[in-house]
C-alpha cells in the first residue's frame, strides 16, 4: 500500500529498539518488532506512481530522518509538477501536499541493479516501489515470494517472508446522507482523508456543536447521564468511569522507567483489580 497505514507499519519495523523503548509500547511487543532487525528489508509496493501516493509529507520526512535506515526508490523520473491524471483526481487543496511528497521522493536514491539488490551491511533498507502490481503469492506453508508486474509488463519474483496488506478499502455504493440533528466526525463526515490530529480537531468542534445544541434546548423528558448511570448500575459488567481511567493513567505513568511516558497494563486481570481497588 501507498498510504499512511503502510508507511506507519514500515516506520515501526524500521525503528531501533532504543528508539521504541522511548514509547509506551509494552516490552514484549518491542522485542517482537526488533527481532532480527539489522537484516530487515522492507518494500512499500503500490500500483500507482509517486504522484499518486497518499502519504503525508510529514511521515515521509520522519522515515527519511531515521539514522539507521537506507532508503531507495524504483521510479527514476519523479516529476516536478503533478501530472494531469492526478490533478483530476485530488482536490486543489491537496496539490501542495502532493508536491511536497514529490520533492521528498526526489531526495531518495534510485535503486540500481534490481529489487533483490544486496542490502547495506548491518542496516535495514526501505524501498518505495511504484507502478507495480502484486499478482501472485508463492509458498507452501507460509509466504516465500511475491510475483510483481510493473506498468510496462516487466515481471519480477521478490523473495519475502512477511506480507502486510494496507491497500485501503472498497467504498460502499450507499452514500451517507446526514440531516440535522445527526452529528458525524472524521472519515464518516469528510471521507477517507486526514490523520488522527486533524480528525481530533474535527471531533472537538463537533462536540462543541452538540453542547451548544443541548444548552439551547433541553427536552424536559430526558434525564441524560443520571438515567444512563441508573441503568449501568444494574448491570453485572465492570463499568469504567473517568475517575477509574485517571487512576489507570496515574498508575501507568508512575510505573514508567527512564524516558518512557508510561508502562501500559496489558492484562485484563491487573486492569480490573486496579479499577476495583478504587471502588
Amino acid at each position: 500500500g501507498h498510504g499512511n497505514v503502510a508507511l506507519d507499519a514500515a516506520r515501526l519495523l524500521l525503528k531501533t529498539r532504543e528508539q521504541l523503548l522511548k514509547s509506551d509500547m509494552p516490552d514484549h511487543v518491542i522485542n517482537a518488532l526488533t527481532e532480527s532487525q539489522p537484516n530487515r528489508d522492507i518494500y512499500l509496493i503500490g500500483r500507482g506512481s509517486a504522484a499518486n501516493a497518499h502519504f503525508s509529507s510529514g511521515m515521509i520526512a520522519e522515515i527519511l530522518e531515521l539514522p539507521n535506515v537506507a532508503c531507495y526508490r524504483t521510479d527514476t523520473n519523479i516529476p516536478e509538477e503533478l501530472p494531469p491524471d492526478v490533478l483530476k483526481l485530488i482536490p486543489k487543496e491537496h496539490h501542495r501536499d502532493r508536491l511536497k511528497n514529490l520533492a521528498l521522493f526526489r531526495k531518495i536514491s534510485v535503486l540500481n541493479g534490481g529489487l533483490v539488490k544486496i542490502r547495506p551491511a548491518h542496516s535495514p533498507r526501505l524501498t518505495f516501489i511504484f507502478d507495480t502490481t502484486p499478482v501472485k503469492l508463492n509458498g507452501e506453508e507460509r509466504v516465500e515470494a511475491i510475483d510483481l508486474r510493473t506498468s510496462d509488463d516487466t515481471k519480477t519474483r521478490l523473495p519475502i517472508d512477511t506480507l502486510i496488506s494496507a491497500i485501503g478499502f472498497e467504498q460502499s455504493p450507499t452514500s451517507l446522507n446526514f440531516t440535522e440533528p445527526t452529528y458525524s466526525v472524521g472519515w464518516c463526515k469528510n471521507g477517507a482523508k486526514g490523520v488522527i490530529q486533524s480528525n481530533r480537531v474535527d471531533a472537538v468542534n463537533t462536540a462543541r456543536d452538540i453542547i451548544n445544541a443541548v444548552q439551547q434546548s433541553v427536552p424536559c423528558d430526558k434525564i441524560g447521564y443520571h438515567g444512563i448511570k441508573a441503568i449501568l448500575d444494574t448491570q453485572p459488567a465492570l463499568i469504567t468511569s473517568f475517575s477509574d481511567w485517571k487512576r489507570i493513567d496515574e498508575h501507568e505513568r508512575n510505573a514508567a522507567t527512564e524516558d518512557r511516558p508510561r508502562k501500559k497494563i496489558t492484562d485484563y486481570a491487573t486492569l480490573t483489580a486496579l479499577i476495583n481497588a478504587g471502588k
